[in-house]
């Protein structure tokens, strides 16, 4: 609802996870590693400034660090922030991103708490804790969070937690709220990808081949093809009697991920 990062619920609903919010590479501010991370120094306002400056830098290259792998030097600069300041929002924000990927869920719905206890209005992380608590299975309790982060007015990207809270709807088959939500978040921005593919997928459901395909369409025409996406393809010209784009889908299922659930799916489905 995203950071934007990906991930899938029951191999099937794409929630984003947002783990920038007010964070800046402060490159400007390098020189004074060095002598702002002494404890020691008075706290007078410019210190206090420097230290702002230095705990916002560790927090964003622990970010840059996560979006390439590296979890163990992210947590490294992460721990090094909460020394520095650990009141810092953004930083337990990270933190429950990292303990995300590292599944350890109880801590990192302990750090997104932590984070809204430290700033109430602090959206993207309501948006964050909502998708944790739907991808565990508290899916009533993650739709509050979702609401908590779109009521706020100062929240730039409602339609990430809109579109959340719809993928949330959908992965417990309450199709009515999920489209209510989706078509919500389209309706502020029409190129969002994830919004578009959950449409497709929930007119599917629903036997609407037609309008379906058109929404994967739109869905081509602002992102790629993923495995859910190729997947779903297949099952929407299969129900539209499409045989020939039907063999094109799998072809590139098969071709392109051959490990994926969705390739396990289609063989265990025997279309073919």
């Amino acid at each position: 609802m995203a950071i934007a990062i990906f991930i899938t619920v029951c191999g099937i609903l794409p929630l984003h996870y947002s783990i920038h919010h007010r964070i800046f590479f402060l490159l400007v501010f390098l020189p004074l590693v060095g002598c702002v991370a002494n404890s020691n120094l008075p706290n007078t306002p410019d210190r206090e400034t420097q230290r702002n400056h230095l705990v916002e830098l560790h927090t964003q290259l622990a970010v840059a660090d996560m979006e390439k792998g590296n979890y163990k030097l992210a947590q490294e600069r992460l721990d090094r922030a909460l020394r520095i300041k650990p009141g810092y929002p953004d930083t337990h924000n990270a933190l429950g991103f990292l303990y995300r990927k590292l599944n350890q869920p109880k801590k990192a719905e302990w750090y997104y708490r932590r984070a809204i206890s430290l700033d109430p209005y602090y959206s993207v992380a309501y948006n964050n804790l909502g998708v944790l608590l739907c991808i565990t299975g508290r899916q009533a309790d993650a739709d509050g969070y979702f609401l908590k982060a779109i009521a706020n007015p100062g929240y730039r990207e409602p339609e990430v937690a809109m579109s959340n809270a719809g993928d949330c709807a959908y992965s417990i088959g309450d199709l009515q709220k999920a489209e209510t939500y989706l078509r919500r978040a389209l309706s502020f921005n029409m190129k969002l990808p994830a919004p578009l593919l959950t449409m497709a997928q929930l007119y599917f459901s629903k036997g609407r081949g037609l309008l379906a395909r058109e929404y994967l369409k739109h869905y081509l025409n602002v992102g790629t093809h993923s495995s859910r996406s190729l997947w779903l393809g297949i099952q929407i010209e299969r129900l539209l009697d499409n045989q020939d784009v039907v063999s094109s889908y799998i072809l590139l299922l098969r071709t392109h991920y051959p490990n994926s659930q969705e390739t396990r799916l289609l063989r265990e489905s025997g279309i073919h």
